[in-house]
């Protein structure tokens, strides 16, 4: 498609949507993350604790606004 120039990578000036996850971003989710043993248990820990501090949404490399 010859879209290599601006996306496919985090390199400065390409394009990017992506989401980063805080998985520590409360005191609970910090104690639950300290006490696991596997990607399955840090996983469950976003999915049942997780909400919107847990979540940050970069739209074209930017911060989105959060509505």
């Amino acid at each position: 498609m010859g879209l290599e120039s601006c996306i496919r990578n985090f390199s400065k000036g390409k394009e990017a949507n992506f989401v980063v996850l805080y998985p520590t971003c409360t005191p609970l989710m910090r104690y639950r993350m300290d006490r696991t043993t596997s990607l399955r248990e840090k996983l469950l820990v976003l999915m049942m604790l997780g909400n919107d501090r847990a979540v940050k949404t970069y739209l074209e490399g930017e911060p989105a606004m959060a509505k």
